[in-house]
């Protein structure tokens, strides 16, 4: 490689993705410290009270229903240097965020070219969803972060045992600050075990991992036990009776009863029909209108404020990303699958509420036929959308930010529509054009 060649390289490697996040770090902490200057929401107040509740010694008479108690514990304790809780919190959103943004860079790297790992990140960066968060007081983005951490050492070509390593150890990180990364945890699990034949090397730095998120985790754990006599103490139940779109009055009742005695038991199969309604209901049109906008403003679409559109980028770039060869066959596998899951909505569903299955089941059906053809560090991010979604969809999200853990995979596959697919489609357009001129 020759000096200019070289020069060359090491601008378009290190040069772009940096100045992308100092500009994302400048913007941000102006706007969030001399324009957003008050507080939006109570969530960031009421989890740094109860952090200071836990430093005080009084852990045992406040509880956190959806979160351990590791957030509001790191939030009081930073905040004892400053005393000032609206400014600890934002600098931590704000560092966050661009931590976030400088590591997408890199996710996308590890699996694709340079010029999409840029587009990735400037999507990302310009996320209008992000962005709020990571001006506002809010306990979420730091979580997310780290996330994206364990995202970059997955994603690489090689893998070697200090990567499982970090995973592990940056994934217990996270979850002391929110329980989502548990679904990051599976589904990597998921990926070492079927990414190649090597089941016994495989098993072992699934161990590896494992291990080191619960080392990581382990002080947690024992204050909860200690604390609250469980390993976990939250209370799913009363998250479900708030937010559960269809409810009956006997379940309603159930749920109640549950949340007032504070039993472990979870009323999640209580009805189990009423619970396929909903998690049907949650899964093809109210968590997914978070992510692609059928009618809710609040969602991580690259075209936020206009509805539908930012599927077609997303789908497009999934099925380049398939390598599939056989334009006739594929056509035929997604009609027909189009065709089944039209006929279950209109005998089984609600066509106004599952509509999106029609969309993406014949999409996922694809996928799973061509799962070897895909690279093989892309991989983890695959199987991460689809079980971070298939999960979560137990319970409605009313905050678009509990999306992020599986969000890098929207911006990448739209950058790869737009660099990948449009160019061959007008290049193709152009040459059938010069034919029949």
């Amino acid at each position: 490689m020759s000096t200019k060649t070289s020069s060359i390289y090491l601008t378009e490697s290190k040069k772009y993705p940096i100045i992308i996040t100092i500009g994302f770090f400048l913007t941000f902490s102006y706007i969030a410290f001399f324009q957003h200057t008050f507080w939006f929401e109570n969530d960031g107040i009421y989890f740094l009270k109860v952090g200071e509740e836990f430093l005080n010694g009084n852990g045992w008479n406040v509880k956190l229903f959806d979160a351990p108690p590791g957030g509001p514990i790191f939030f009081a304790s930073i905040n004892s240097l400053f005393d000032d809780g609206f400014f600890t919190l934002k600098i931590i959103s704000v560092l966050s965020g661009t931590g976030i943004v400088f590591f997408s860079f890199y996710v996308v790297r590890n699996i694709f070219s340079y010029k999409i790992a840029i587009l990735s990140q400037l999507l990302i960066a310009f996320n209008p969803r992000l962005d709020f968060a990571s001006i506002s007081a809010l306990n979420e983005l730091f979580s997310v972060f780290f996330i994206f951490v364990s995202l970059y050492f997955i994603t690489k070509k090689h893998l070697k045992l200090f990567d499982f390593i970090i995973v592990g150890t940056t994934l217990g990180i996270s979850f002391m600050f929110r329980y989502q990364p548990m679904l990051v945890l599976i589904a990597i699990v998921i990926f070492l075990l079927i990414h190649n034949r090597k089941l016994k090397l495989n098993l072992f730095h699934i161990s590896i991992v494992i291990s080191f998120f619960l080392i990581v985790l382990s002080p947690m754990l024992f204050y909860n036990f200690v604390t609250f006599g469980s390993f976990l103490d939250t209370d799913a139940n009363l998250y479900l009776l708030f937010t559960t779109k269809f409810q009956t009055s006997e379940w309603h009742y159930n749920m109640e009863q549950l949340v007032v005695s504070g039993t472990d038991t979870s009323g999640l199969f209580n009805d189990f029909d009423l619970f396929l309604k909903n998690y049907f209901y949650n899964l093809f049109y109210h968590n997914s209108d978070i992510i692609f906008n059928f009618d809710k403003l609040d969602n991580l679409s690259i075209t936020p404020p206009i509805p539908f559109l930012g599927i077609i980028p997303v789908l497009g770039g999934f099925l380049y990303s398939f390598n599939i060869k056989s334009i006739k066959n594929t056509s035929i596998l997604l009609a027909i699958t189009a065709g089944i899951t039209s006929l279950f909505v209109f005998l089984l569903g609600d066509f106004s509420l599952h509509f999106f299955a029609i969309i993406i089941l014949p999409i996922f059906v694809l996928g799973l036929i061509n799962i070897t053809k895909i690279k093989s560090n892309l991989l983890p991010l695959v199987i991460l959308s689809v079980v971070y979604l298939l999960v979560i969809s137990i319970s409605p999200l009313y905050r678009s930010y509990q999306l992020f853990p599986m969000w890098i995979i929207i911006p990448m596959m739209s950058s790869i529509f737009f660099l990948e697919v449009i160019p061959k489609i007008i290049s193709k357009i152009s040459r059938n054009e010069e034919n029949e001129s």
